[in-house]
């Protein structure tokens, strides 16, 4: 009888999340938001990092405050969706495209440089007495046969 096993394909489980949203405050909350209305050109905002206290962690900020992305008309017949759902901090699966990666298996040709030299044993081989000796009999196995075959005939 034969068994076949069952043979999983390794996928991708690569997510990716938003840590941090800056809110886009009204007119009427601004002074107590840290908005800057000096640095809202071009939808480009700097960036903050701050050291976490009490961890190796950095906490990066980056500000992009554009415009909200609202529905338009080009006529009163079609509206336009340029509305960008909220990003949240709930991960999301990136999907790839598996056959990309069976492609640079197949058609790179990047030189290798081979091994200088073949490394096939180590120094530290040298204190394992017993590899490969686990099938020979040992005097210590064959004297306990023995006395234990003499315990059989004296009894």
């Amino acid at each position: 009888m034969r068994l076949l096993i069952n043979k999983t394909k390794p996928e991708p489980c690569d997510t990716e999340m938003w840590l941090y949203t800056l809110i886009h405050y009204t007119e009427k909350n601004i002074t107590s938001s840290g908005y800057n209305r000096s640095m809202s050109e071009n939808c480009s905002r700097p960036f903050l990092i701050q050291p976490v206290t009490g961890s190796n962690l950095v906490l990066l900020v980056i500000n992009m405050i554009c415009p909200e992305k609202k529905l338009y008309s080009i006529s009163p017949d079609i509206l336009i969706d340029d509305y960008e759902e909220p990003r949240t901090p709930t991960p999301v699966e990136i999907y790839y495209n598996i056959s990309l990666s069976c492609y640079k298996v197949k058609n790179n040709d990047f030189p290798r440089r081979s091994y200088m030299s073949c490394i096939n044993r180590s120094i530290h081989e040298q204190e394992i007495r017993l590899c490969g000796r686990g099938s020979a009999i040992s005097n210590t196995l064959l004297l306990l046969f023995l006395v234990g075959a003499r315990n059989q005939i004296v009894r």
